[in-house]
This record gives structure tokens, C-alpha cells and sequence, in this order.
């Protein structure tokens, strides 16, 4: 009856060996040969040498990827603080009214070991993987990987901020009064006057622009951006410095605005045009500098 059961056993292990490996052997035969002449030819095809081959080379790769990866991000960090630099320079010297803007780019305190890992200079200079490297930043090397390769949908959306390198970053803008007196508007939105807040607001839509069009490569690429009711609540001052800025940066910009604000606009641009509108009919007039000016 044992001899029963282990045959059995025996048969029901042969059976799924068969399915998995795809092995024609009869798994209710008597004898064990077919088995042992499979199991001798796996022996001495060195088999575990190449399982030891192809977890090393998988390994390899990994720390590859992870090398590569981590420094692809700290190349999208330092071409994200080149932007804001070119940036800085296109505002410096200009005043919006008695304020003038400049952007910040710092680390993001919740990831901030993660920067520091991934600007290390170490980076570049050989594999993360050595010993001083890893000494440093392995807990952030492992935690980090570890974060992205998560393959559950609820982490679908961690996985994809910790790819981007705007994750590791806190971007603002720094206003100086004529003072001299700094605050980020960031803190302060809330309490600026309707004109004060509309600045920061276009000098961050523009910088956006800028860096979609990709104008810091001083390459022909599209320039134009469009305003609709645009500076509706700002001064003369504040228009003329945001239409400049505009100019230093390059871009072609379509401003459309109503009757009311056209003498603030009109000194500071090249070709204006006059909508008007009887019934269902619309109408469009080239006029001048002086005619609107004189009226």
C-alpha cells in the first residue's frame, strides 16, 4: 500500500515536472531513466552557472538603469536652474511698479535627501554603488527604487512624481520692494492688491512659455502667446514693464484688451487693430499710434 501511495506521489511530481518544463517523459512509467537522463544532461550543461551568469548580468543592468536614472534627474535639475537663471537675467533691472520679481529654485524639504543624493557630484564620478558612495546615500538609493518599482495601481501616481525631476524641487518668486525688503510671493499672495498679484501671474505664465518654446536655446521656434483681457488691473507703469519683459524674452505676443485700457497698451506696441461689432457683423480697422492716442 506505501508502495502504492509513493507511486502515485511519484506520478502526480512527474506530471507537473512534464507541464512545466514541457517533458515528454511518460510520468507513469516503472523506471526513473527518462528522468535521470534529464536530470544528468541538466548537471552537466552547467546550468547553474548560467542562472549565476544571468542574475550577475541582471544585477549589472539594474545598477545601470539605477546610475543612468539617477543621473538623467540631476541633468533635468541643473537644465531647470540654467532656465531660471536666464530667467533672472531677462528680469534683472526691471521694476513693476516699485517691485521687482525673481525666481527661486531650491530643494523640496520632503525629498530633500533624495536631491542631495541624486546633485552629489559622486554621480559622476563613477558607480553609485561604491563603497564611499553607497555609504553616503544608500538608505535613499534603496528607498527610492524601492518607491518606483512598486507596481500597485494606488502607487501609480508616486511612482510617476518620483520620475519627475520637478518632485525634488520648490519653485517661487521672490519679490523686492523699493526698499529692499524681500517676501515670496508664495507667502504673500493673498494680501497683494489686484495689480500686484497680476504681475507675478504673467512673469510666471511668460516663464512657462519660454521654457515650453524652449527660447533659452536661442534657436528659431515659436514665439507667439496670446492675452486675452489682458493687465485689466494694472497701471501704466506695471503694463509698459510686462510688455518689455515680454521683448527681452523674444516672444511675439497678441494682446487684446477692451477700449478702456488701449492708451496704457497702444505706446508699447507695433501694430494695433480695432474690433468692432454692428448687429451680427464684425469689423476690423488697422489704426495708429496717433489716431488712438489724439481720440
Amino acid at each position: 500500500t506505501r508502495i502504492t501511495n509513493q507511486m502515485q506521489g511519484l506520478v502526480k511530481m512527474r506530471t507537473a515536472y512534464n507541464f512545466q518544463h514541457n517533458f515528454p517523459g511518460d510520468p507513469e512509467c516503472g523506471d526513473n531513466e527518462a528522468y535521470r537522463r534529464r536530470h544528468r544532461m541538466l548537471v552537466e550543461s552547467h546550468l547553474q552557472e548560467y542562472e549565476d551568469q544571468a542574475r550577475e548580468a541582471r544585477e549589472k543592468a539594474q545598477q545601470s538603469f539605477q546610475e543612468h536614472f539617477i543621473a538623467r534627474l540631476g541633468e533635468y535639475i541643473k537644465l531647470g536652474q540654467e532656465e531660471v537663471k536666464e530667467l533672472n537675467r531677462a528680469l534683472q533691472g526691471m521694476r513693476f511698479g516699485s517691485d521687482s520679481y525673481r525666481f527661486s529654485l531650491t530643494p523640496r524639504q520632503e525629498t530633500k535627501r533624495y536631491y542631495d543624493m541624486i546633485m552629489d557630484s559622486g554621480v559622476y564620478q563613477g558607480s553609485i554603488f561604491r563603497e564611499s558612495f553607497f555609504e553616503k546615500h544608500g538608505d535613499a538609493i534603496n528607498d527610492l527604487f524601492q518607491e518606483i518599482t512598486k507596481g500597485e495601481k494606488e502607487l501609480q501616481e508616486t511612482m510617476q512624481s518620483l520620475t519627475d525631476y520637478r518632485t525634488y524641487l520648490d519653485f517661487d518668486i521672490i519679490i523686492t520692494d523699493e526698499r529692499g525688503n524681500k517676501s515670496h510671493f508664495s507667502k504673500v499672495a493673498r494680501d497683494k492688491s489686484g495689480g500686484e498679484t497680476q504681475v507675478p501671474f504673467y512673469v510666471a505664465i511668460l516663464a512657462s512659455f519660454y521654457q515650453a518654446y524652449q527660447l533659452y536655446r536661442k534657436t528659431d521656434t515659436l514665439r507667439l502667446v496670446v492675452f486675452d483681457e489682458a493687465f485689466n488691473r494694472m497701471d501704466a507703469d506695471r503694463i509698459e514693464e510686462a510688455i518689455r519683459f515680454m521683448q527681452n524674452l523674444g516672444f511675439q505676443a497678441v494682446i487684446v484688451a477692451p477700449t478702456g485700457r488701449i492708451q496704457l497698451i497702444v505706446p508699447h506696441v507695433n501694430t494695433n487693430l480695432v474690433v468692432m461689432k454692428e448687429g451680427f457683423h464684425s469689423f476690423i480697422e488697422r489704426v495708429t499710434r496717433k489716431e488712438l492716442t489724439e481720440q
